[in-house]
């Protein structure tokens, strides 16, 4: 199957935000272990369609990361 560009960049940007939350969430720490994310635990998901997960885990909407993102921003930017 064949992905669009578009669904190809927004994979990539979920795995640049998962990255960087996990190396910001890890900042400070002396051991840092960072485990591969598998193609098939990137899903794109689009408002008002529905979807059926193949395995349990979680959800994380667009607006939530970046509001995460933010909060760690504006935490590193006060000390």
């Amino acid at each position: 199957m064949r992905r669009s560009k578009k669904s190809t960049m927004v994979l990539i940007r979920a795995i640049q935000v998962l990255l960087l939350t996990a190396l910001i969430g890890s900042a400070g720490c002396s051991n840092v272990t960072l485990h591969p994310i598998l193609k098939q635990d990137i899903v794109e998901m689009k408002q008002g369609e529905p979807y059926t997960p193949d395995r349990h885990g979680y959800f994380l909407s667009d607006l939530y990361v970046k509001e995460v993102m933010q909060a760690k921003v504006e935490k590193v930017n006060l000390k």
